[in-house]
């Protein structure tokens, strides 16, 4: 039996907290995209991805998705994963598709997106941004997000590293944000490259 190539799903609020009513919306919704967001949910590991589509259910997010069970074989599903996008860990990181940064380390996680840091104070000629593009040395390749179809890379960050990324953050338009940099002590900045 092939897999559909539209499905009908329910999406339905995962909110914590009390009980709470929210409305159901059912949508129509390209099969591609729940293979992607079951891919993510199971590490693209084909037997797992395969119940999931059995069963009908899945939480992504804050969003539960459900849907008429999916009959298919475990081979159709190892098929139909071959043909999204796979890790390349031997792909360079493409600093000017960058869309966010996530910038962690013991004090929190902060997460930028490319508008934010690249936003350059009155009368300054570069950025924050303009730093973390490849001023703190070369990343690694670190794996590929089914769920923001994107692949990440990641770069430890020493003594040296962190007291660049303190003093650049003087360039964000954000005083708030670059109190929360500073503050952070940052050991390690992720980069989301969308494909």
């Amino acid at each position: 039996m092939a897999l559909p190539q539209r499905i009908r799903v329910k999406i339905s609020s995962e909110a914590a907290g009390a009980i709470a009513f929210t409305p159901v919306v059912a949508s129509e919704m390209p099969f591609v995209e729940l293979l992607e967001m079951a891919a993510s949910a199971a590490d693209a590991e084909p037997a797992r991805v395969h119940r999931l589509l059995l069963h009908g259910s899945l939480v992504s997010g804050a969003s539960r998705f459900r849907w008429e069970r999916i009959e298919c074989t475990l081979e159709e599903v190892e098929l139909a994963l071959r043909a999204l996008p796979q890790p390349e860990p031997l792909r360079p990181c493409a600093f000017a598709r960058c869309a966010r940064v996530i910038l962690s380390g013991p004090h929190g996680r902060i997460e930028i997106e490319k508008q934010v840091g690249a936003a350059r104070r009155l009368f300054r000629r570069s950025s924050f941004w303009d730093l973390l593009m490849g001023g703190l040395g070369a990343p690694q390749y670190a794996g590929y997000s089914y769920r923001e179809r994107a692949d990440r890379y990641s770069l430890p960050v020493g003594r040296d590293g962190r007291a660049r990324i303190e003093a650049a953050a003087g360039l964000l338009r954000y005083p708030a944000l670059a109190r929360q940099i500073r503050a952070a002590q940052v050991e390690r900045i992720e980069w989301v490259v969308p494909r």
